[in-house]
C-alpha cells in the first residue's frame, strides 16, 4: 500500500488528535530535542524522601499464607543468589549488562537486541522481581534480603546511569521501575543496610526516573492505552515520594490529572478495557489500586467518575474469571506483564488482583478468606465480608454446572490488538479446552513477530485464508471488524461481524447450550456475490492424547474423554497440527500454528484442528462439543 495513504488511513481511523500527538513525538526525537531534554547524567540535587507508609499486619499475612511463606522465603533465596523468573515462568539469570555499546536512549531504537526480544531485558530491569525481597524481608528480617536489594539497584545504576541505554528508552519501563522501587524502599527503609548514604541516593533515583517520564508524555497521550496509565501514576508517586522537590507539584498535578482522564477514557461503558487484553485489563486494576493507595495517603479522593469506571471494570474482568483455577480467557496481547506480584499465587491466577479491586472500588470481597488476600494486605487494605451482590458475568457468556463458554463480539471504539471476532472459549472442570493462542513474543525473528494474533489461530472461522482486517504494521490493525447480537438469551447466543463483507460474505455464529454437558458452535457463512470461497473453522485444543474419526476428534483429558464432532452440508477436509508439525491429513500452514502461549516468551505445543470447506452460496459448520456426564 502507498505510504501516504497508508499514514492517511492511520490517521483518519486512529484520530487526528491521536496522530498529532505521536508527530510531534516522533519531530522531537528525530530533531534531536528530546535528547536535549534528556541529557546523560542528568541530575537535580535532592536528598528529600518520603517514604510510603505501608501499614500491613505481618501476623496476618503469615496466617493468609501458612505454607506459602516457605514459597516466599525460597524464591528470595533464589533472587538474592542471581535467579529470577520473568512473565511468571521463564528463569533468567538477573544481569543489568548493557547489550553492546551503551548510547543515549535516544538512539537504542532496535526491539531486537543480541538474538533477545528487548521486552526480556526490560522486565528484568522493571524491579518487580525485587518486591519479592522485600516480601520476604518483612515477615523475616532477614538482613541479607536488604542487602540484596541495594546491591542489586547499584549494580544497575553502574551498568545503566542516567539516560543512557536501553532501560531508558521506554517511560513506560522507567515508570514502572519507580513503582516497584518504592514499595520495595518503604519496606527497607530501617534496615542497617539502607544507609543515609543510600537514602540519598534512592531520592535522586526517583526524581531522575520521573524526570525521563515528562518529556516524552506525548507518546503515551497518543497511545492512550497501559503506557499513559502507569506513567501518570508513576509522577503520581514521585510527587508523594519527594514532596520537597522542585518537580513535585508539577509531577503531582500531572500525574493525578492524566491518571483519572486515562481511566476515565480508556475504560468502555461496558467496564472493558481499550485494548482488548485480559492482562492488559489486570495491569489497569494494579495501576488503580497503587493509585488509590497513594491518593489516600496523600488526601486526595477519586473523582465520581474515576470511581465508578474503575468499578465497572472490576466488574468485567471477574466476568471472565474461571472460577475452579482463577484464570481468565488469555484475550488480546499479553506481554507478561504484573508489576507488583505481591502474591505467592501463580502469575495465571487473577483472583489476588479482583480481591484486591473489589474491596477499594467496590467495598466488598469477591472470595471467602484465602490465599488471593495477600495482595490486599501489602496494599494496606483491611478484610471486608464478602457481598451478597451477585455479579452479572460477561453478557457474552453462557454457564452450565460444570462448564462454560464465551464468544468474543466486539464493537471497536478503539485499536483491537488481535483479530479475535467470533471466537470462543470453551471451558470445563477447570480446563480451558478451546483456548486462545496468546502472543508469545512482540519482537523476534520470523515468524515470532506478533504472530498469534491473527484470525487463523483463533477459534473462529477464516475466509479465503485472509485475516478479518488489514494488518498495516506488527502492532497496527486497520478497518476494524465490527460485531453485532443478533440473539441472546440464557443458552444462546447468536452473532455476526462484518470482516469479510468485502468478499461479499458475513459470518454469523450460535453459541449454544444444548444440556448440562454438551454445546453447540454453530458457524454460517453465507456469500452475497455467489462467488466460490474457502472458509477455514479452527479449533485449538490442548496437548493431549488424541483419535481422529472421519468427522470427529477423541480427547483424553486429565478428568476424562472429550470428543468434538464436526457437522456440515458440504465436503469437508480436517488437518490437525502440533507445534508446526502436521499430525493428521493435508494442509497448507504457517509455522505458528499449534502452539499456544500461556505467558510471554514462552511458548508450548498444543492441537490445531482445523476444517476447510469450499461453497459458492452457503457453507454450514457446527461443532459439537460433548463432554462426559459428572454424577
Amino acid at each position: 500500500m502507498n505510504k501516504i495513504f497508508l499514514a492517511l488511513k492511520v490517521f483518519r481511523q486512529l484520530g487526528w488528535r491521536q496522530g498529532f500527538l505521536y508527530a510531534w513525538y516522533q519531530f522531537l526525537l528525530r530533531s534531536g530535542f528530546l535528547h536535549l531534554l534528556t541529557y546523560a547524567n542528568d541530575k537535580t540535587d535532592t536528598k528529600y524522601s518520603n517514604p510510603i507508609p505501608l501499614k500491613f499486619n505481618i501476623s496476618n499475612i503469615q496466617m493468609i499464607l501458612k505454607d506459602g511463606v516457605n514459597q516466599l522465603v525460597n524464591e528470595a533465596n533464589a533472587i538474592s543468589e542471581g535467579e529470577i523468573s520473568l512473565f511468571g515462568e521463564l528463569k533468567m539469570k538477573l544481569d543489568f549488562t548493557h547489550p553492546g555499546e551503551i548510547k543515549h536512549w535516544t538512539k537504542h531504537q532496535d526491539t531486537w537486541i543480541a538474538d533477545q526480544d528487548i521486552k526480556v531485558y526490560w522486565e528484568m530491569a522493571r524491579f518487580s522481581w525485587a518486591t519479592i525481597l522485600a516480601r520476604a524481608y518483612a515477615i523475616t528480617k532477614n538482613e541479607k534480603y536488604a542487602q540484596s536489594f541495594w546491591a542489586y539497584t547499584e549494580e544497575f545504576l553502574e551498568t545503566n546511569p542516567v539516560n543512557l541505554g536501553i532501560h531508558w528508552v521506554s517511560a513506560q519501563e522507567v515508570a514502572i521501575r519507580l513503582i516497584c522501587l518504592s514499595f520495595c524502599y518503604s519496606i527497607f527503609e530501617n534496615s542497617t543496610h539502607t544507609t543515609p548514604e543510600r537514602k540519598s541516593l534512592f531520592a535522586q533515583l526517583i526524581a531522575d526516573h520521573a524526570s525521563r517520564i515528562t518529556p516524552t508524555f506525548s507518546y503515551s497521550r497518543a497511545q492512550n492505552n497501559n503506557h499513559l496509565l502507569t506513567e501518570a501514576v508513576g509522577l503520581y508517586t514521585a510527587a508523594a515520594l519527594l514532596p520537597h522537590h522542585p518537580k513535585a507539584k508539577k509531577w503531582r498535578s500531572l500525574g493525578w490529572k492524566w491518571f483519572n482522564s486515562a481511566v476515565q477514557t480508556q475504560i468502555m461503558e461496558n467496564g472493558s478495557y481499550v485494548q482488548n487484553s485480559s492482562n492488559y485489563h489486570r495491569v489497569l486494576l494494579q495501576s488503580a489500586l497503587w493509585a488509590k493507595m497513594i491518593a489516600k495517603i496523600q488526601g486526595d479522593d477519586l473523582p465520581l467518575k474515576t470511581a465508578e469506571a474503575m468499578a465497572s471494570a472490576t466488574k468485567y474482568l471477574f466476568g471472565l474469571l474461571d472460577q475452579n483455577s482463577g484464570r481468565v480467557p488469555n484475550l488480546g496481547p499479553n506481554d507478561g506483564a504484573y508489576f507488583l506480584p505481591l502474591t505467592v499465587m501463580p502469575f495465571s491466577d487473577y483472583r489476588p488482583v479482583l480481591q484486591a479491586a473489589r474491596r477499594v472500588f467496590l467495598g466488598h470481597s469477591f472470595f471467602p478468606p484465602g490465599e488471593w488476600d495477600e495482595y490486599s494486605e501489602w496494599m494496606n487494605q483491611v478484610p471486608l465480608a464478602l457481598s451478597e451482590e451477585t455479579i452479572e458475568l460477561n453478557p457474552f457468556r453462557i454457564d452450565s454446572k460444570y462448564s462454560w463458554a464465551s464468544i468474543r463480539a466486539v464493537k471497536h471504539q478503539h485499536r483491537p490488538g488481535h483479530a479475535d471476532q467470533l471466537h470462543v472459549e470453551i471451558w470445563w472442570q477447570g480446563l480451558n479446552i478451546a483456548q486462545d493462542a496468546g502472543s508469545y513474543l512482540y519482537n523476534a525473528a520470523s515468524p515470532w513477530q506478533n504472530a498469534l494474533g491473527g484470525a487463523d489461530v483463533h477459534n473462529t472461522v477464516q475466509i479465503n485464508d485472509q485475516d478479518q482486517m488489514f494488518k498495516a504494521s506488527r502492532f497496527l490493525y486497520l478497518d476494524w471488524t465490527q460485531a453485532t447480537i443478533i440473539k441472546q438469551a440464557p443458552t444462546q447466543i447468536i452473532a455476526e461481524h462484518d470482516g469479510y463483507l468485502k468478499q461479499g460474505i458475513i459470518h454469523r455464529r450460535s453459541l449454544k447450550l444444548i444440556q448440562q454437558d454438551q454445546w453447540q458452535v454453530k458457524d454460517t457463512l453465507t456469500s452475497q456475490n455467489k462467488k466460490n470461497f474457502v472458509s477455514q473453522l479452527h479449533w485449538l485444543l490442548p496437548d493431549w492424547p488424541w483419535q481422529i474419526g472421519e468427522d470427529t476428534i477423541h480427547l483424553d483429558s486429565p478428568k476424562g474423554p472429550i470428543t468434538l464432532r464436526i457437522e456440515s452440508g458440504t465436503p469437508i477436509q480436517i488437518s490437525l497440527v502440533r507445534a508446526g508439525e502436521i499430525l493428521y491429513g493435508k494442509a497448507e500452514f504457517p509455522p505458528h500454528r499449534g502452539w499456544v502461549s500461556p505467558t510471554y516468551a514462552l511458548k508450548k505445543p498444543a492441537l490445531s484442528f482445523a476444517i476447510r470447506a469450499n461453497a459458492q452460496s452457503q457453507v454450514n459448520l457446527t461443532s459439537i462439543w460433548q463432554f462426559p456426564q459428572i454424577k
